[in-house]
């Protein structure tokens, strides 16, 4: 393990059309960075795109932009 994650997603929309679908999040926490023994605050706003395929819902694709840019 190199990453320790503490973050709480909140969902805003999701949609579905068929066998696809697609949700809308935003995110905040922090992420401890094990090997250095850094944390630093994490923030950002995501796209979740899924695929329904072999009965189950994938993720196909997954986007996202920090609103927490690091100094």
């Amino acid at each position: 393990m190199t990453l320790k994650l503490n973050i709480r997603f909140e969902i805003h929309d999701v949609q579905q059309a068929g066998d696809w679908a697609w949700a809308r999040t935003t995110s905040a926490g922090r992420t401890r960075i094990l090997a250095a023994g850094a944390e630093v605050a994490e923030g950002n706003n995501e796209l979740f795109v899924f695929r329904h395929e072999n009965r189950a819902w994938k993720i196909h694709r997954y986007l996202f932009s920090t609103n927490r840019p690091r100094s």
